[in-house]
């Protein structure tokens, strides 16, 4: 979770990612899919609680994804961020 600045840009892995000037302020969550080397960057929206998505990129990664080891697999359903809000 980054607050946006006056710029309109937060800072994510090092790097700035523009996303506009109209949200500075509030606050987006960005989230990288290692799986699928994605970026997706959300607004968080208070009234009503919602995500918004307002950037989606690729994110080539600098190094191989290994598998996930057994032991550190869920047993269960994961939640899907989109709906905690």
């Amino acid at each position: 979770m980054r607050r946006i600045d006056d710029y309109g840009d937060i800072t994510f892995l090092k790097e700035s990612w523009y996303l506009n000037t109209r949200w500075a302020g509030q606050y987006a969550l960005a989230s990288l899919a290692t799986r699928t080397q994605t970026l997706s960057i959300f607004v968080i929206h208070r009234d009503p609680p919602i995500l918004r998505l307002v950037k989606h990129a690729d994110y080539a990664l600098g190094e191989p994804i290994q598998p996930l080891l057994p032991e550190f697999r869920r047993s269960h359903a994961h939640l899907d961020i989109c709906t905690m809000w």
